[in-house]
């Protein structure tokens, strides 16, 4: 009997997503391609997620597979990711969040533009926003709203061996979207260069990006819109009910994590080493992420009482190292802060500046007219 080699592997990380698993699973099941494999990882759910996936199992036939990981991970699906990696066996591996899902040509479109491009990432510039009330809305990264809004078609387009334009669209340009599920990546590329999801507790999707534009050799950008993007499916960690100490610390967890994750990722890659702009920049944007995250909290406090909050969630454990980090993004809100004021306080000037002049010129413009008037009346007595 021979033996099953799938072209792609779809892997999906679980956690209670009883609401929509199986519309995943449907949109899986409806697709042209039908050479590809299911990888499900389950976080230990606690609801009826798995029973559903496994009530499929016979649909795929033979084709899907359910693993649970020991304890849940609390890093937002990067260690079920990672898992599924491992078990996986296709040319190609596809990420989807289990509570998306894909049109029915998304495997066959991605994977005949990865074959005719012989392309390491294909990346995909354009996806479907869905929201239970508002329905199903169109959305493209900068790229194409560009080719848009001059006119243009938005064509697949190449780049061998220029990790240089691949991060400085992403992170300088910030014009490419850095979600997992805009990635179909060619397996072989992945294990030869080392790569997978650092198991941080937020954010490990965007440093898993970071390192595929660094490294990979061809990467393809298509304007393809394949991918359901279910964007008010899950309660955000910013809803729970937690103190401003606790809100504060919680962020600044995440921020200490992703800062030491990125960190190994740069002595992993030359390429970041020696251009740290791209990290600054990459640590720009998760500390606005982080911050803005913890919004409401910090506003209750000031300044230093978010540094006392940090240094003794951290110092005191005698962790100095880390609180670097924190320091610094202490430091940047509060840039950003006094920047924001000068430029207020700037428009402000610039504005009474310019009414002083203004009531200049009527001030001038009217005694030149009493001056003529008292002249007239003199005149008309004389």
């Amino acid at each position: 009997m021979a033996t099953f080699i799938p072209e792609v592997s779809v892997i999906i990380p679980l956690y209670n997503a009883e609401k929509f698993i199986a519309d995943c699973l449907e949109s899986l099941l409806a697709q042209t391609l039908k050479n590809f494999e299911v990888i499900i990882v389950d976080d230990c759910s606690t609801d009826s997620s798995p029973a559903i996936v496994k009530s499929y199992a016979k649909k795929f036939g033979g084709r899907l597979t359910f693993s649970r990981l020991k304890k849940n991970s609390g890093n937002a699906g990067y260690s079920a990711r990672n898992k599924g990696f491992a078990y996986s066996r296709g040319e190609y591996v596809f990420f989807i969040d289990a509570d998306d899902f894909i049109t029915e040509t998304a495997l066959e479109e991605l994977y005949t533009l990865a074959k005719n491009f012989t392309a390491d990432v294909v990346y995909t510039g354009s996806r479907y926003r869905y929201t239970t009330e508002g329905g199903t809305k169109f959305t493209t990264d900068r790229i194409g709203q560009v080719s848009k809004a001059q006119g243009l078609e938005d064509k697949p387009t190449l780049t061998i061996n220029d990790p240089h334009k691949n991060l400085t669209e992403l992170l300088l340009k910030k014009n490419l979207y850095h979600t997992p599920w805009t990635k179909f990546v060619r397996r072989d590329f992945l294990n030869d260069k080392g790569i997978t999801f650092y198991e941080t507790i937020s954010g490990g999707d965007y440093i898993w990006t970071i390192e595929l534009f660094a490294t990979a050799e061809r990467f393809l950008r298509v304007p393809n819109a394949v991918y359901f993007w279910r964007d008010d499916s899950f309660e955000s960690m910013t809803r729970s009910k937690k103190s401003t100490a606790e809100q504060i610390n919680k962020w600044g967890k995440i921020l200490v994590s992703w800062c030491k994750a990125m960190s190994a990722l740069s002595d992993k890659i030359e390429l970041l080493r020696k251009n740290p702009v791209y990290s600054y920049e990459a640590l720009s944007f998760w500390i606005d992420f982080s911050f803005k995250h913890c919004f409401e909290a910090r506003m209750q406090v000031n300044p230093e009482q978010i540094f006392e909050i940090l240094h003794r969630e951290f110092a005191d454990k005698g962790d100095i190292e880390l609180t670097i980090p924190l320091l610094f993004s202490v430091i940047d809100l509060q840039q950003k802060q006094v920047i924001m004021q000068n430029r207020r306080f700037q428009q402000t000037a610039a504005h009474a500046q310019e009414q002083v002049n203004k009531f200049k010129q009527f001030a001038a413009a009217a005694n030149k007219r009493i001056a003529q008037l008292e002249a007239e009346l003199k005149r008309l007595k004389s």
